[in-house]
């Protein structure tokens, strides 16, 4: 689950009529509880050894631990609802686990009513957090299950998509993706079917090395086109599903205005989960680096110098298989913008006038995401973005003041003869607001991005300044940066060492802005 961060200081306000001080006391509460339900996990860990069951006693050590402020985790909560305990148990363990369960519902239970405290108190990023902390200690809580978008068909937790396939006879293989019940032996058998007819793996294979009929895989909210191979295209589908789930409960706040958020917990009536999008997102990914730039040259003159890019005309993220270079980190990067832009159907300019750091620089930083053994992590202070922005602070004693590195728009972030500097910088302060003090500037940065991103050609955005949400001078924000960055550990880590291709500036054709095209990477 997200690891929501210390709170020994207060969260930034995401909301207007924030309250800070009605917050500090949904913390106090929190800290409280954590601090009894630890006491009672560690007491049931001691229980369980002595019984002989180890695995129970880790997972109340694990339960137990306190939240880490370095990174970003979720851990997706288990797909099957809990089973009922066997009769034919001993009675010493039965109990204890009667125990043990109950124990982890009570805390639940109140971690919810704190849930909706933070949201009443106008922090919905808080709130959310909150709730996905409930379904990691009690993964059948209906009501966090449903904020998250969940619904149970029989005895599974599901998403409406899954519900839906599942009810129309499809099944999920983690090769093929969704496939009629009665496919499946075929298709492992080496048929495929294309247009009606049955036919051998590589006959298809030839047909779809055409574009034109590319396969599609298709998770809950993407829709991937290759012609490299339907595998392939399904295990890009499930990493971008996978950094969708974790995205979305990151930046909630983003997604959800407070009224909505409002709706979302409400426990009565219909439900529409208010973050599920109705229409997949549109990625095309080519078997070669020509063909990805023989498809967006005309668009883009300069495209053969990126290895990815998502094109706002037409909502289509574009990448190719490249086997010489890790990949994740510019599928994660332009993943990124897509879902950020994509919250609202309307064309428009981002960030043409000011404010152009954080679009490219919160893209860098997500570029930190990791997945690995069912869990997500982003921020590790080790990743080569995060390093070189320390080393631009540290080593090179660069750095632009917040307030004039802010009034740059799209042409002089891009034109600057400093890019590649300024790109350092601005992964770096994407890090500081989501983390510096276990996440004091987070809501604050991410109703900043919401202001920047809610804009249509009818409505100007209006966007305040970082030292107005924050509540901190621009001087101030300057001097903690700088020390931030001196903090940091230092070297590349082993989660991912792999060099990232240096930003680039692709010419954007005149009159097109932001609008029609986002700056690939």
């Amino acid at each position: 689950m997200l690891e929501a961060g210390a709170d020994s200081t207060v969260v930034g306000p995401a909301t207007r009529n924030a309250s800070p001080k009605h917050l500090e006391t949904v913390q106090q509460e929190r800290r409280a509880l954590e601090k009894k339900h630890a006491a009672r996990l560690d007491a049931f860990a001691q229980e369980f050894t002595d019984l002989g069951l180890k695995h129970e006693a880790d997972t109340c050590h694990e339960l137990a631990a306190p939240l880490s402020t370095a990174l970003f985790r979720i851990q997706k909560p288990p797909k099957e609802k809990q089973r009922e305990l066997p009769k034919s148990l001993p009675e010493k363990e039965h109990d204890l686990r009667v125990d043990f369960r109950d124990a982890q519902v009570k805390y639940a239970a109140e971690l919810y009513r704190l849930s909706r405290k933070a949201l009443s108190a106008g922090y919905p990023s808080y709130a959310y957090a909150l709730v996905q902390e409930v379904v990691r200690q009690d993964s059948d809580h209906a009501s966090a299950r449903r904020i998250l978008g969940y619904k149970l068909r029989n005895k599974e937790w599901l998403t409406p998509y899954a519900a839906e396939r599942l009810e129309k006879g499809y099944v999920w293989d983690e090769r093929f993706g969704w496939l009629r019940k009665q496919d499946v032996e075929r298709y492992k058998a080496g048929q495929r079917l294309y247009l009606g007819r049955w036919m051998s793996a590589d006959k298809e294979s030839e047909i779809r090395r055409d574009f034109r009929h590319a396969w599609e895989a298709r998770t809950d909210h993407y829709r991937v086109h290759t012609n490299l191979s339907l595998e392939r295209g399904v295990e890009i589908a499930k990493s971008l599903e996978q950094f969708h789930d974790f995205f979305m409960q990151t930046f909630a706040a983003f997604f959800s205005t407070p009224d909505q958020m409002a709706k979302l917990f409400q426990t009565s009536g219909p439900n529409s989960n208010l973050m599920i999008r109705r229409d997949p997102y549109d990625v095309d990914y080519f078997r070669t680096r020509q063909e990805y730039v023989d498809r967006l040259k005309n668009q883009f003159p300069q495209i053969d110098m990126t290895n990815g890019l998502y094109y706002t005309r037409d909502r289509v993220a574009y990448f190719f298989f490249n086997p010489d270079q890790k990949e994740q980190d510019t599928l994660f990067h332009e993943a990124t913008h897509q879902l950020f832009y994509e919250n609202l159907r309307a064309s428009r300019m981002v960030a043409l006038e000011a404010n152009f750091w954080i679009v490219e620089g919160i893209a860098c930083y997500m570029e930190s995401y990791h997945a690995e053994n069912g869990q997500c992590s982003v921020g590790d202070p080790h990743h080569i973005r995060i390093q070189n922005a320390r080393e631009r602070v540290v080593l090179d004693n660069y750095y632009v003041p917040l307030e004039r590195f802010v009034a740059m728009g799209m042409n002089a972030f891009q034109k600057s003869p400093d890019i590649r500097k300024n790109y350092s910088q601005a992964a770096g302060l994407a890090h500081f607001f989501m983390h510096y003090e276990g996440g004091r500037y987070r809501d604050a940065l991410i109703e900043h991005l919401a202001e920047i991103y809610h804009t249509t050609g009818r409505q100007r955005a209006i966007v305040k300044s970082l030292d107005e949400l924050t509540g901190v001078s621009f001087a101030d924000l300057d001097r903690q940066y700088v020390e931030y960055m001196h903090s940091l550990p230092t070297g590349l880590g082993p989660l991912r060492a792999a060099a990232v291709a240096p930003p680039r500036a692709i010419e954007i054709p005149k009159g097109k802005g932001l609008s029609q095209a986002a700056a690939g990477h």
